[in-house]
């Protein structure tokens, strides 16, 4: 609650009339003078006038709260669910420990659902949606124009370690973004149906800001998933199981995870995440002659602790293989043709290796084995350590 209020002042406190309804303005007031530095000046809030529901017509589960076409401050009742609407302008709307229903309306608005699980609709303006541990599992209607820009703000000290954040499909809502607080499981879900139905970004207590817009993971489970992509900029990890994942026309960022699975960026420019201990994968890509495709090894792997080269794979042919020599796990990309490959590795020191030419071509250590290539460009050969012929 003192989050909304005082970001509320910072922006409203002499800057207009605040209307508080239906609680007590003087018994606002003292609140206010107790909890805020001496030196705070209260401004037009000395003004605030209160109207009270006398009759709430005996016995109800909700309280319909309204503001006007002011600043309105609506805090809602503790002992029963909240219906709060806020109307025009830059609102501030506090729920009770029930599960609140809050309405920003137009304008700059700031929704807090207080305990419960409570849903929050900032509608049109740039919103701030307070949020943290104890305040329930609740979810956020967002509807924004091109220049509005809403924020979930994560009070109580919650840092960017204490949560995770990804894309689920809902079974209500369908494709949602979820923020999970680990240590007690409450979630807050923002559903997605387009671009101007999310939120631009949260912000921590330390001051970290992290963007809801893009590289945001699309999670699997510990089973065998089908993931699908967009043709926005999607981030699917897979998880556990042997896993597919479709990326579709954005640039989009694929990791399988634990298992071995099958990876398909399409098209745009997309990265894949790979390294040891996430099983054994393939990289399946379509691009045009603009797209660059990348392979970021993960986990501290140097050029030193793999080995890569083509492969005549039973299965796929012609192929790239890149192998970890400790533990033997392999990333192979079958390459059919110069769209179907990879450009680039790149390595979590900086380095990075280009894909598309001086790759070695290896035999295996077979006796007498016959291997056919044909390439155009720069390569470069290597037999095993019987007799080979190379064509």
């Amino acid at each position: 609650m003192w989050e909304a209020i005082w970001l509320a002042l910072n922006k409203y406190a002499d800057k207009g009339k605040l209307s508080i309804t239906p609680i007590i303005a003087e018994k606002i007031i003292n609140i206010l003078k107790t909890r805020l530095p001496s030196d705070t000046k209260l401004g037009s809030l000395e003004k605030i006038f209160a109207s009270s529901i006398n009759n709430v017509n005996d016995i109800i589960n909700e309280w319909l709260l309204e503001g006007e076409d002011k600043k309105d401050l609506l805090i809602g009742n503790s002992k029963i669910s909240n219906i709060i609407y806020g109307y025009g302008n830059n609102d501030i709307l506090i729920g009770g420990k029930q599960s609140d229903k809050l309405y920003g309306g137009f304008g700059d608005d700031i929704l807090e659902g207080g305990e419960g699980d409570d849903e929050l609709y900032g509608e049109y303006g740039s919103d701030t949606y307070i949020w943290g541990a104890g305040l329930g599992n609740d979810i956020i209607f967002e509807s924004r124009t091109d220049t509005d820009r809403d924020f979930v703000k994560l009070v109580g000290g919650i840092t960017p370690e204490d949560i995770d954040y990804y894309y689920t499909n809902h079974n209500t809502y369908g494709r949602s973004i979820e923020i999970k607080i680990k240590s007690t499981g409450e979630k807050l879900l923002i559903p997605r149906k387009s671009e101007r139905s999310t939120v631009s970004e949260m912000i921590f207590d330390n001051g970290k800001k992290v963007s809801l817009l893009d590289n945001i993971p699309n999670l699997g489970t510990d089973g065998d998933d089908v993931l699908k992509g967009t043709a926005y900029k999607d981030y699917l990890k897979g998880l556990k199981g042997n896993d597919k994942l479709y990326g579709g026309s954005g640039d989009d960022i694929l990791e399988g995870g634990e298992g071995d699975d099958e990876l398909y960026g399409e098209y745009g420019s997309d990265t894949y995440i790979w390294g040891a201990g996430l099983g054994n994968d393939i990289i399946f890509e379509s691009r045009t002659d603009t797209d660059r495709d990348f392979v970021k090894l993960v986990g501290g792997i140097t050029p030193e602790d793999i080995d890569y080269y083509y492969t005549n794979h039973n299965t796929y042919g012609r192929s790239i293989e890149i192998k970890i020599k400790s533990i033997g796990e392999k990333l192979l990309i079958p390459r059919k043709s110069e769209r179907s490959t990879v450009s680039e590795m790149s390595f979590d020191n900086g380095k990075k290796v280009c894909l598309l030419d001086n790759i070695p071509y290896c035999s295996s250590n077979n006796i007498n084995d016959k291997t056919h290539i044909y390439h155009e460009g720069n390569i470069h050969l290597e037999t095993g350590f019987n007799n080979e012929a190379l064509f």
